[in-house]
């Protein structure tokens, strides 16, 4: 059974022990193929899109795409993880007043750059940086580029110095990071309280499903089919042996050929078959779907 599993990830557990757990909980998928769209830390919670059997090829056309998280930040004190699971390292009495939280919230928006947290996944040198954080090693990471679409201030509590703000973001920015940034900037130090993913590739919080509600007997009726998250425009080919077989496809195969060079991907009845490009003329299979 191919598919997408959108799972409600609760705090506590990685993302890889969310696969694990499933499995135990449903053994037949302890033979399939599982990864995620887009991992999610362990202290972190809301959508994960789980990809199984064929819908792991999904994962190279997955890899630039939105997110929208809702994010508690607690202000005063700094912690060596950027979250509210390491260890503190520094406090500010400073209490931002309502304007300045306004404006740092805007002031966080648009193309900005930020350093990835110590404790990433991001490799050093051939190891991840939180395994040599771990160590007590020295890490510095490269500032990089990120894209906040959005940044909407939902709340401040003055009294306790946690403000809850809504982030459609690019792939690759770090939530950790950003608040932690916006403590410096207000000058009284921050980190991630609690962390919400609530959409990712069109799929909100809405769409899915706790472990606990699925068994042997239902997992599958919540599953989404591949073509779910993929924006690339569609071909419908004529005869689907066509790709099963490899054979190469031109603009007669398809009952509307492509309209210009670009991703496509190649559908028979509402199902995916293939993923490729179509340029200048030519059709290059990318990922063949085996159903």
């Amino acid at each position: 059974m191919d598919g997408v599993l959108p799972l409600c990830k609760p705090s506590g557990p990685s993302s890889y022990d969310m696969i694990r757990m499933l499995q135990k909980r449903i053994p037949v998928l302890k033979k399939s193929k599982i990864g995620h769209a887009g991992t999610l830390d362990p202290m972190a919670e809301g959508v994960l899109l789980l990809l199984i059997g064929e819908a792991t090829k999904l994962f190279p056309f997955l890899l630039e795409h939105d997110k929208v998280y809702e994010v508690w930040i607690q202000f005063g004190v700094a912690t060596d993880t950027d979250d509210s699971t390491g260890k503190v390292i520094a406090t500010s009495d400073m209490v931002p007043s309502q304007k300045e939280v306004e404006s740092v919230v805007a002031r966080f928006q648009g193309r900005i750059v930020q350093v990835p947290p110590r404790y990433s996944a991001l490799k050093v040198e051939g190891k991840r940086a939180y395994e040599r954080a771990r160590n007590g090693e020295h890490v510095e990471l490269q500032p990089r580029q990120v894209d906040i679409f959005e940044h909407i201030l939902l709340d401040y509590d003055g009294k306790a110095r946690v403000v809850h703000t809504r982030v459609r973001c690019s792939s690759g920015t770090y939530i950790r990071s950003l608040a932690r940034d916006m403590g410096e900037v207000l000058g009284c130090y921050g980190h991630v309280l609690r962390l919400v993913r609530t959409e990712t590739l069109g799929i909100g919080l809405a769409d899915t499903v706790s472990l606990e509600t699925l068994s042997g007997e239902n997992w599958t009726s919540f599953l989404l089919p591949m073509r779910r998250l993929l924006l690339f425009p569609v071909l419908e080919i004529k005869n689907p042996l066509w790709v099963t077989q490899g054979r190469k496809l031109e603009e007669g195969s398809f009952v509307l050929p492509p309209a210009k060079n670009g991703m496509y991907q190649v559908v028979f009845r509402d199902t995916l078959l293939a993923i490729g490009e179509w340029r200048e003329g030519r059709f290059f299979y990318r990922r063949v779907f085996h159903g």
